[in-house]
């Protein structure tokens, strides 16, 4: 079976993949990541560390390295360009 859910996944130039999304519909796109193994799967979240809440998307039966960010990252990469 060939899902078009994620082709990058399926593309052998393309060695990570990065997710940046709390979006629970999407757990089933990351699951598929790792089962094809042919990239490397990450996940980027906001996490706040006064109140603890996560919001890591995780997929069903798999880990995935989840790199968390707070409001300092969420400045640092802010884009103040008028555009």
């Amino acid at each position: 079976m060939r899902s078009s859910r994620c082709p990058e996944a399926r593309d052998p130039t393309t060695d990570l993949i990065i997710m940046a999304s709390s979006d629970s519909d999407l757990a089933p796109v990351l699951d598929e990541v790792v089962l094809i193994d042919q990239a490397k799967m990450e996940t980027a979240s906001w996490y706040d560390p006064v109140t603890r809440v996560d919001r890591a998307l995780r997929g069903s039966a798999t880990r995935t390295w989840n790199t968390r960010l707070n409001r300092t990252h969420f400045e640092a990469a802010r884009d103040l360009t008028v555009y």
